[in-house]
């Protein structure tokens, strides 16, 4: 419960600092300091301090992810960050590996889906052990891989978003991007057909 009255508390501070923002900036520049003084104490843009978003902690706070650094390593050994997925991929190709393992989730499993509806993956399977993995078969054209380049563009400390009208082409439309919309994960031809957008996660080509 404490890590929660953190963040609230921390989340009112937020509040107070933009409800008196303007204020101050009025007062600093008619140089009333002593009216400066009489306002709330939290309205000091000092008071708020970068929290991790999840426990609520105050140290180790990495700033693009918006966490601390022992969330952000048990999210990433779980399997839950969607970089750790592209990164897998890149490797395995790079290694000329035949297939390789990612742990699962939703987002992860709707990814693998949109590579081989596009051609850059032979298959892809879920395994349902203890610990759920997706086996990636990957694609090769002779001794070279398919797939030339992978980007992450959204990460959890700064989200990407683009509307129906600006989802850009990749590569001149040779590559994809693949989006989180408001009715599932896609690519950004299928976004484009269906007027779509929504948070724009990486680029494959």
């Amino acid at each position: 419960m404490a890590k929660k009255a953190w963040i609230e508390r921390n989340k009112r501070k937020s509040e107070t600092v933009k409800k008196y923002a303007a204020k101050r900036a009025q007062m600093k520049a008619q140089g009333d300091y002593a009216g400066l003084s009489k306002l709330p104490r939290n309205a000091s843009p000092v008071r708020v301090v970068n929290r991790c978003s999840v426990s609520g902690r105050r140290h180790a706070y990495l700033r693009k992810f918006a966490c601390s650094r022992l969330v952000f390593r048990e999210a990433a050994l779980s399997g839950l960050i969607p970089g750790d997925m592209l990164t897998r991929i890149r490797n395995a190709q790079s290694a000329r590996l035949s297939h390789t393992h990612i742990p699962h989730s939703k987002v992860k499993e709707s990814i693998a889906a949109i590579l081989k509806k596009e051609g850059y993956v032979s298959d892809f399977s879920v395994d349902n052990e203890a610990h759920k993995t997706i086996q990636v078969k990957l694609k090769y054209d002779g001794r070279r891989g398919v797939i030339e380049g992978l980007k992450r563009i959204s990460s959890p400390g700064l989200r990407q978003y683009v509307g129906a009208t600006t989802i850009p082409r990749v590569r001149g439309g040779l590559g994809i991007a693949i989006l989180s919309t408001s009715r599932g994960l896609m690519s950004n031809h299928q976004a484009r057909r269906q007027n779509v957008g929504g948070e724009l996660l990486c680029y494959v080509w």
